[in-house]
């Protein structure tokens, strides 16, 4: 756990001027995976200053001999620290030079062996490295000539200032700054030149605690509105999934088998005969009705599947222009998602009515274009996620990319994160997506290889009743194999979507989405239902209400009826 440092003055309790007289003695044992708590105690006579460097969970003071060998020629490139701090290149990328103590020449008792001079820890000690220099120029003999230059000596409190602004305007950038404003407020962090250490770790673990620094996922691709149109998706291809199988279930029983027909003739049983056909009459007025009243459904579907195919492949063009393949994990995580929201709920749609033969060309080409975009983009993005997973350069990419802190020269405090804290927000989030493998980066595609076999089956299906009907080949129906089909296509896609639906709450968990952000873009992505759903809902109602008002015979009859399967060519 954190302890604060216990660096004390009778005069100044948390200033670390050159003024001051503290002396810091440690007691301490090795520092591995677990950092030791560190005493110190006050004396009047030492050194006027101690460098403070954070490292991990605790906060490490350095004795000025060992920070006097420390190699200034590779942290402070043209022999100038003063031009290498304002250098925020350098001073933000997480690719700097980082110079570990465990070289022999640290054999001072107060020098852990896992203890780092770094470039970040210089420029934020740099008032009092130039306070020695100037005071004291013999107990840094071997790094004076890095701190020469005299117009800058003058400027010295300016680098701190630099580096407070830098923290503050960083916590700006996270998705919720009052979480952090309090902490990295630029007059608590840094006094005079002089950096507040206990409070720049303050600020530093709340910007870097897990995912809680990290802004949300782009609202404009994936927000509020695009998760309440995944919603409705699933929902009604649930109950569309549901109804039909009723409706199954119902034909099954108003419908008597042709073998009880057989058997009750052949018996003679003249009674049986005559109850099957004044019954018969009636189921077959109940199976008309049912029939004509599911047509008017499945012409309902059949425009929420054209509304389905024009918002998948909306947001699927919108999200090809983030540039999927260099895309931060951050959203490159979300964007997977509406990639397969592009593809899996219209085959799902296209299946269902596929499986009513209710087969429309038009329909058939839109669920074609939304599959190869969303493919497309798909394999984008399982491409990157999957090279980012182990590449530390590509994450240090991804990070600059989430934030260009102006303050900070277009990087931000977020790279000082593992140097300074140990804890990488965007690695974190990356390695909680893949906590498992149900759902991960390592099993994901499953949902579109599941996805493509069930679509490629429709396609085949679909090419054989063309072809039935341009030979004028009879059809009896469907076959069991075909029924066989569309029970294994429900099985498998179901699979996809309760894949989805777990990536959705981890999604939530990560709270990656900002729920209450309702921006235009999201207004017209669940907007765009409306009148889909308007005509969902009351156009089979509203037909058959005009029916029963005109007094019209039902316009339909039963073209084909086998073991209870009614069906209806549409072509």
């Amino acid at each position: 756990m954190w302890r604060k440092s216990a660096v004390q003055s009778s005069t100044h309790s948390t200033s670390l001027s050159s003024s001051s007289t503290q002396h810091v003695t440690i007691t301490s044992t090795s520092h591995s995976s677990s950092s030791s708590s560190l005493s110190q105690t006050t004396s009047a006579t030492a050194p006027a200053f101690t460098y403070l460097q954070l490292d991990g969970d605790v906060l490490l003071p350095f004795d000025i001999s060992a920070v006097n060998i420390a190699p200034f020629d590779e942290l402070c490139p043209g022999n100038d620290c003063y031009r290498a701090c304002q250098d925020f290149s350098l001073l933000f990328n997480t690719d700097s030079y980082a110079y570990d103590a465990t070289d022999t020449r640290f054999s001072a008792s107060n020098v852990t062996s896992s203890n780092q001079i770094t470039l970040f820890g210089l420029c934020t000690n740099i008032k009092g490295l130039t306070d020695t220099v100037i005071n004291n120029p013999s107990s840094l003999d071997q790094a004076a000539s890095f701190f020469n230059n005299k117009q800058e000596q003058a400027n010295a409190t300016q680098i701190p200032a630099n580096i407070s602004m830098c923290l503050y305007d960083t916590c700006q950038a996270t998705r919720d700054p009052k979480q952090c404003r309090d902490l990295c407020w630029p007059d608590d962090t840094q006094s005079s030149g002089v950096m507040d250490f206990n409070q720049v770790s303050k600020c530093m673990r709340q910007l870097c605690s897990n995912d809680c620094g990290l802004p949300y996922a782009n609202q404009d691709v994936f927000g509020v509105g695009v998760l309440w149109s995944y919603g409705i998706q699933a929902v009604f291809i649930i109950a569309y999934t549901i109804w039909l199988a009723l409706l199954w279930l119902v034909r099954k029983v108003i419908e008597p088998s042709n073998r009880v027909r057989s058997v009750a003739h052949h018996l003679g049983c003249a009674n049986l005969l005559q109850s099957i056909s004044q019954s018969g009459t009636k189921r077959h007025r109940l199976a008309n009705w049912l029939l004509v009243f599911g047509d008017r459904v499945n012409e309902a579907v059949v425009s929420f599947l054209l509304a389905e195919c024009f918002f998948g492949a909306s947001i699927v063009v919108a999200a090809l222009r983030q540039q999927p393949l260099t895309i931060d994990p951050l959203n490159g995580y979300a964007l997977l998602s509406v990639a397969i929201t592009g593809f899996l709920p219209p085959i799902f749609t296209l299946m269902l009515l596929h499986s009513q033969d209710n087969r429309q060309w038009f329909s058939t080409i839109m669920v074609i274009i939304t599959w190869l975009l969303s493919t497309v983009l798909f394999w984008l993005l399982y491409a990157n996620l999957s090279f980012m997973n182990g590449s530390n350069a590509r994450l240090a990419e991804a990070r600059n990319s989430l934030f260009k802190v102006p303050t900070c020269g277009g990087y931000s405090a977020m790279s000082m994160c593992q140097e300074n804290v140990g804890n990488d927000p965007l690695r974190y989030m990356m390695e909680f997506y893949n906590w498992n493998k149900f759902p991960g980066i390592q099993t994901v595609w499953l949902t579109w290889v599941l996805t493509t076999l069930v679509f490629i089956g429709l396609l085949v299906i679909r090419m054989i009743d063309f072809w039935r009907s341009s030979s004028r080949a009879s059809s009896s129906g469907q076959t069991k194999a075909e029924r066989a089909f569309w029970i294994t296509s429900a099985i498998l896609l179901l699979f996809s979507f309760i894949y989805q639906l777990l990536m959705y709450l981890r999604y939530r968990r990560m709270d990656v989405i900002d729920k209450h952000n309702w921006t235009f873009g999201q207004v017209v992505a669940l907007m765009i239902w409306a009148p889909v759903l308007l005509d969902l809902f009351f156009r089979p109602g509203l037909d058959h209400l005009q029916r029963l008002i005109s007094k019209s015979s039902i316009p339909y009859s039963i073209l084909n009826c086998a073991d209870g399967f009614c069906f209806r060519r549409r072509w």
